[in-house]
């Protein structure tokens, strides 16, 4: 198959796993791979160890295009590799483009403050998804609860008295 049906057949289908099949130099090829994951996040999977190691393939890959592209977006970031994954200028990046990756993050970013505080800034819905520990974070809540007040309901029951 050439380069636009795949890219058609991407573009068309939430089941992409016929990307397995494709040849080794369609899945090193930069911007094959980086208009397959504007369409599908999920294609980075797929994609080389060199391209899975691109800071802008990534991003595209998680940036959210539509309502429905919002859940395979976020995830694709499981398929970047190592090296980005254990970057924190690029979560800090990555956040940026798309806060809803944070439970996808390894634990130790979870547990990073500035990271945390970022994906508050970002889109502090995911302030319910955080530990007990940060929910129950002064600094933390009331940053969640002054962008959403909803927030107020997932704060520790101390915070919730406070506030």
């Amino acid at each position: 198959m050439d380069k636009e049906t795949l890219l058609n057949k991407i573009r068309k289908n939430s089941d992409i796993s016929f990307l397995e099949d494709m040849s080794a130099d369609l899945k090193s090829d930069y911007d094959f791979i980086l208009n397959a994951v504007k369409n599908h996040g999920e294609s980075l999977k797929y994609a080389s160890d060199s391209i899975k190691d691109n800071r802008i393939v990534v991003l595209e890959a998680i940036r959210p295009t539509d309502i429905k592209a919002v859940l395979k977006n976020e995830n694709a970031i499981a398929h970047a590799s190592r090296k980005l994954l254990n970057d924190k200028s690029f979560i800090l990046e990555a956040l940026t483009v798309n806060a809803k990756i944070y439970p996808f993050l390894d634990e130790v970013f979870k547990e990073d403050f500035e990271i945390i505080k970022h994906t508050i800034k970002s889109n502090p819905k995911v302030f319910e998804k955080l530990s007990e520990k940060y929910r129950g974070n002064f600094e933390i809540a009331k940053l969640a609860i002054s962008a959403y007040a909803y927030n107020l309901k997932y704060a520790s029951k101390e915070l919730q008295n406070n506030i």
